[in-house]
């Protein structure tokens, strides 16, 4: 990466996904033993069972449609839904794992076999069924901004590839975004 200041969520974004040096890309390995972190549903199947079960039922409250689709947004290498679908479904319940990353999409499709659908992008259209989203919010690219002497500016990464990180040039922050910003 190299060049004029990023926003932060640019920044982000290609750090994971860039095709030849982001995280996935270039070999990261997320999620498993032995990996570079791990996550809840590498740990066991439970995690899994547990969210099958749940699914059947809010299958059942939807009158136990004859088609019904699961959606996994962010499915990584696949690990939960084949936790989810080793536990058992509804017949009619289908699969769709939905991963940005090619390499973990590669992975999915060997873990999974014709068990789930593998996309690289959310569905269109309407469709009867769940979205799930485990661990989609850790590999979504977030704009950030902090509060300064004069207000709030938002955080920009150097990209001059002088292998360090800082906060670029502080900008105002566009109008309006930190109307949706929800104070706690």
């Amino acid at each position: 990466m190299s060049g004029a200041p990023l926003r932060f969520d640019e920044f982000q974004d290609r750090a994971l996904y860039d095709p030849t040096s982001g995280f996935f890309a270039a070999g990261g390995r997320a999620g498993r033993r032995g990996a570079d972190f791990i996550t809840s549903v590498e740990v066991g199947p439970l995690f899994g069972a547990v969210l099958a079960r749940a699914i059947e039922q809010w299958w059942r409250d939807m009158g136990s449609p004859d088609e019904w689709t699961i959606v996994e947004a962010g499915a990584g290498r696949g690990a939960l839904a084949a936790s989810i679908l080793s536990a058992g479904l509804p017949d009619g319940v289908s699969y769709v794992l939905v991963e940005r990353s090619a390499a973990l999409r590669e992975e999915a499709e060997r873990l999974l076999g014709d068990r789930a659908a593998v996309r690289d992008a959310m569905p269109v259209g309407p469709f009867v069924g769940v979205i799930l989203a485990n661990e989609l919010l850790d590999n979504l690219a977030t704009r950030v901004v902090e509060r300064t002497a004069d207000g709030w500016a938002e955080v920009w990464v150097d990209a001059s590839g002088r292998d360090e990180l800082r906060a670029g040039p502080d900008v105002p922050v566009p109008p309006g975004i930190l109307d949706r910003i929800e104070y706690v």
